[in-house]
Order: C-alpha cells, then structure tokens, then sequence
C-alpha cells in the first residue's frame, strides 16, 4: 500500500474526464434538502418493497418518461439553455466546473445537467462542495454527489466512458495520419 502511495497512484471510486454540459447549481437550504432526498429517491426499485424487480424496473422507466412529459407540459420548466454550457470535470462521484457565482464550502447544491445521448438524459441530484479554489476567472468549485438515482449515475459512467472512448479513437486516428 505504501509503495502505491509513494508513486503517486490515484486511488478514486470512478473514472473522471473533462467535458461541456448544460449545467445548473442552485444553493439549498437544509429544509429543502430532505425535500429533495425524497423527490430524488422517489423512482428508485428499492421503495416498492415486495414487488417484482422487472415490474419495478417497468414502472421506473414509465416514472421517467411520465416526469419528462409533465415537465415539458408544465408552466414552469426552466430549460438548460446553450449559454449555461460549460466545461466540467464529471465522474461518477461528483463534479467540477468553473463559476462567478460565490458558493460556500459545504454547501448543499441542486444540479441539474444534461448528458447528451440519443436519447439525452437529464440528471437532477444533490452535490455538497467540497473545494472552492479561487481563480481569475471566478471560481473552481468541486461537488460530490450526495443524492443521487442509481440509474443516473450508471449514466455518467457510461458517458465517462464514452467520451474518453472517443479521445482514444481520435489519438490513434491521429498518430496513423502522421
């Protein structure tokens, strides 16, 4: 264990990579953080007790798709809009971006961003900052994720994945140009 620590070996539950997403942070407060939780937590398996798990996983997926057309039906959806693009570092633990707006260490974060994909999935969680570093261009702030579907983050890693799959392909498309 030692000689791993002394190479300077990472030692992280996920993979991370830097990409652009459509991201929104807004701080919360502790009362709406449980609201949240539950708000969150509403479509996993694991709250329907003795039900079968494929109809379980049924009513998820129709869960889903009933909230997206509720949100694209209601008065007050909120669109990730091409102007709240921004460059992130993202693994399936948490996630970094740059920003003007002052956060506070410790500060519960509702985000909520977009993975694109056909279809592109949007992932609504919680993130508690973990590091803010001052930077002339505002300021990095790294979050971990503290509430999050089990569904989403598999898709973060899934689009980890592919976006350093395409970094790959692209290098050696590269090398065999040279």
């Amino acid at each position: 264990m030692a000689a791993i620590e002394a190479q300077g070996l990472e030692k992280r539950d996920y993979f991370r990579v830097q990409t652009q997403l459509p991201l929104r942070a807004q701080v919360i407060s502790a009362g709406e953080r449980s609201r949240l939780e539950r708000e969150i937590y509403a479509g996993e398996t694991g709250d329907l007790g003795d039900v079968d798990p494929q109809l379980a996983a049924w009513m998820d997926r129709l869960e889903v798709k009933l909230d997206r057309i509720l949100e694209i039906l209601g008065e007050d959806r909120q669109e990730l809009r091409p102007s709240e693009v921004h460059d992130v570092v993202i693994s399936g633990s948490g996630i970094s971006w740059v920003t003007q707006d002052p956060v506070a260490h410790d500060a519960t974060l509702l985000l909520e961003f977009e993975l694109p994909g056909p279809p592109a999935q949007r992932v609504r969680c919680l993130g508690v900052v973990v590091r803010t570093i001052p930077r002339d261009d505002g300021s990095e702030v790294a979050c971990g994720f503290s509430a999050i579907r089990e569904e989403d983050r598999e898709s973060i890693i899934r689009h980890c994945l592919d976006v350093e799959r395409f970094a790959l392909r692209s290098r050696s498309t590269a090398r065999d140009d040279a």
